[in-house]
C-alpha cells in the first residue's frame, strides 16, 4: 500500500472534521485568511497538490495541529457515543410512543 502524501493527509483531515464543505471552515480554524467567496489559495493549492498525488510543502505545525484537532473531536464523539449506548432503551422506546 502506499504511503499517503502530506496533502492527502491534509485533505483527508479536512473532510473528516468538517464534510463535503470543508476547504472554508478548515481555513478559518487554522486563522488563515479567506476571500470574499470563502476560499483560500493555499487550501486550494494543497487539494490540488492532493487530488494530483504530490506532497505539498505543509508546516509541521499545522499538521501538529489538525493532528490534535482530530483527536479531540475523536474523543468528544467516543464520549457522545458512549453516552448515547449508556442511554436506557426505555427512555427511546417511549419516545417513540409519544409518551
Amino acid at each position: 500500500m502506499t504511503k499517503p502524501t502530506n496533502a492527502a493527509l491534509f485533505v483527508a483531515a479536512g473532510q473528516a472534521l468538517y464534510g463535503e464543505r470543508w476547504q472554508q471552515p478548515l481555513a478559518v480554524a487554522l486563522g488563515w485568511p479567506v476571500d470574499e467567496r470563502g476560499q483560500n489559495r493555499t487550501v486550494q493549492r494543497i487539494k490540488a497538490a492532493a487530488d494530483a498525488g504530490q506532497e505539498y510543502r505543509i508546516s509541521p505545525g499545522v499538521m501538529a495541529d489538525l493532528a490534535h484537532t482530530l483527536q479531540d473531536r475523536s474523543e468528544a464523539c467516543a464520549g457522545l457515543a458512549r453516552q448515547i449506548r449508556d442511554e436506557p432503551t426505555t427512555r427511546a422506546h417511549n419516545c417513540e410512543k409519544g409518551a
